[in-house]
């Protein structure tokens, strides 16, 4: 009867048992070896029954696939670009509250600034001190080297956080490539498999590679019927399938001064393209890089304009005081600071400064030895009354000739328009002998405070922030004293100016909307807790959802695990299963050969 049971036919059953058992307590094996391997997802042995002539014909390998939840995988994918940009956030916010300091402790910029005008409300009570000149001073030189030094941290995080970007493309560029090979060696391998050959283990590695983009980059993934591996960014521009694309440095995209991201494609040869495609951060969500962008370009630029906006702030509300006032003795010069307010030269200062028509100020010369009053436009003192901007467009220089033509003064002063460092416009004002000093004040309006008469600080903002060179090297420069109205000369022993200067710390001042700030009116020292305040909660956030964003990814591991990860009680159970399946086949090539022998001796 053809194709009956036969004894070799049931050595042959035997035989595929032993070799399907074998290559099972071989994957057993393969499974235990790899518990502690990260990313290494179980394997399992698929049997199928063979039929020959309508008979059992044995068993042999259907397929050794990996136990896994696809889905679940790929939502761990997704929750790892999410956590990769939560990171981030989370480290910079960290290292950035270490640059302001503890809050109200000796060193903190809060603390610097209330020491500061505490030393000019003692330097009030003796405006002639050349001690508390010096340490009022040099206490305005603490100011400015908190804040700035505050602002040099800030834009060296920024820096910190562009080159790590470098990074993170260096190691995206390298997983990429990995996947590209890992892509093609799957596939061939697919095709040619057999006896059992699989590539199970090269799609594990694979997979940790995708999870290394996707730390960096929220990615799409896609698997065709070869097993080949597409993987996108979030916006549709290709990674990897059956050729690659390599991450690369390119011109910025404003308002960033930093460099922005782009693709460039590889051919199949690897040859690089000649075109780069931009990576469009600006549509990206989450990964690592995206993290790295918002602290360089957003966050990080939202408190430097804070920062910024305090710098300016105490700038512009404390020069205004202070040039109303006079250094005891007076100088027998002073010069404008803020022609880099105005467009260019010749501009119209009553267009581009908060100077109207009908503001005027008076100037005094006086004895810089006595500051007895030698001339004067105050009609008090003697004067015709004080220099007034008459017109609608008013520039500089009209404002020079103005002082200049003045009878009261014209004789012993000279105004003149100069160009500073910078290239700007200023107006500067000297007595013409030597022994003599010029003393300024507002009449109507502000008009020495917008023109920057005697500032005490130079710069625009926290980067480039500066006590006054001269104040700095003479300290008794610190307008401390105001003109007498009576007759437009300086009482050594004035304290007017020094007062509103003390006064300023606990006035409360406008401050423009920045960074995450909404306009405000504060002293300057509740303005910085304002900052400090707003970056801990920032911070408090981003910990915050670092936390939570981690759970979730935890928790879509833990019960990938369950389903894919290696469970060595399972294992070993299987191990035993298999141990006995060997043994009873084995049991079975045992007696057949018996049978055959007995066969054998009967014929």
């Amino acid at each position: 009867m053809s194709g009956a049971p036969t004894l070799n036919s049931t050595l042959n059953i035997a035989l595929s048992a032993l070799q399907t058992t074998q290559t099972t307590l071989s994957t057993v094996s393969h499974n235990i070896s790899n518990v502690n391997t990260e990313g290494y997802v179980r394997q399992q042995v698929i049997n199928g029954n063979v039929a020959l002539g309508g008979f059992g014909g044995g068993v042999n390998i259907t397929e050794i696939r990996q136990v896994v939840d696809r889905f679940l995988e790929g939502r761990i994918t997704g929750q790892t670009s999410v956590v990769g940009y939560a990171q981030t956030q989370s480290d910079f916010f960290d290292n950035i509250e270490v640059i302001f300091g503890t809050p109200g402790s000796d060193a903190s910029t809060e603390k610097v600034i209330g020491k500061f005008f505490n030393d000019l409300a003692n330097l009030a009570n003796a405006p002639d001190s050349t001690s508390l000149q010096l340490n009022a001073v040099k206490n305005g030189e603490f100011v400015v080297q908190s804040i700035t030094g505050i602002a040099t941290e800030i834009q060296a995080a920024q820096q910190r956080a562009d080159d790590q970007i470098n990074e993170s493309i260096d190691e995206v560029n390298e997983a990429i490539k990995k996947i590209f090979d890992l892509n093609n060696e799957i596939v061939t391998l697919g095709m040619s498999s057999n006896g059992g050959a699989n590539a199970n283990d090269l799609l594990d590695e694979r997979q940790r590679q995708v999870n290394t983009v996707a730390k960096h980059l929220n990615v799409n993934v896609l698997v065709d019927g070869l097993n080949r591996l597409s993987l996108t960014t979030e916006t549709g521009r290709k990674l990897v399938d059956s050729s690659y694309v390599q991450l690369e440095r390119i011109a910025p995209t404003p308002p960033s001064t930093f460099q922005d991201v782009g693709l460039r494609p590889i051919g199949n040869d690897g040859t690089p393209s000649t075109t780069v495609f931009p990576i469009v951060s600006s549509r990206l969500t989450s990964g690592g890089i995206k993290g790295l962008m918002d602290i360089r370009d957003v966050e990080m630029e939202n408190i430097l304009a804070e920062v910024n906006n305090l710098a300016s702030t105490m700038i512009d509300s404390f020069n205004r005081i202070h040039s109303q006032g006079t250094g005891i003795p007076p100088l027998n010069q002073l010069t404008t600071g803020n022609g880099n307010e105005l467009s260019g030269f010749g501009a119209d200062v009553t267009t581009e400064l908060n100077i109207n028509v009908g503001d005027s100020f008076d100037i005094s010369i006086v004895d810089i030895a006595t500051g007895s009053p030698i001339t004067t436009t105050l009609a008090a003192g003697g004067g015709a009354g004080p220099i007034a901007i008459t017109a609608a467009p008013t520039s500089l220089t009209d404002i020079a000739n103005a002082i200049n033509a003045n009878a009261d003064i014209g004789a012993d002063i000279t105004a003149a328009v100069i160009i500073d460092a910078d290239g700007f416009e200023q107006l500067q004002v000297t007595a013409n002998n030597a022994s003599y000093g010029v003393v300024m004040r507002n009449n109507v309006g502000n008009v020495t405070g917008e023109l920057g008469i005697n500032n005490f600080f130079t710069g625009n903002d926290a980067t480039d922030m500066a006590v006054r060179a001269d104040i700095s090297a003479d300290p008794a420069r610190i307008a401390s004293a105001r003109m007498r109205e009576t007759d437009g000369g300086v009482s050594f022993q004035d304290n007017r100016n020094m007062i509103a200067l003390a006064q300023l710390s606990e006035s409360p001042v406008s401050f423009a909307a920045a960074g995450g700030l909404a306009a405000q009116n504060k002293s300057m020292s509740e303005y910085f807790i304002n900052i400090s305040s707003n970056l801990a909660i920032r911070l408090d956030d981003s910990t915050s959802e670092l936390e939570f964003q981690d759970v979730i990814l935890s928790d879509m591991e833990s019960r990938f695990l369950n389903t894919s990860g290696v469970n060595l009680d399972e294992e070993l159970s299987n191990l035993l299963v298999y141990q006995r399946s060997y043994q009873a086949s084995a049991r079975i090539v045992s007696v057949v050969d018996e049978l055959l022998q007995t066969l054998v001796n009967i014929v």
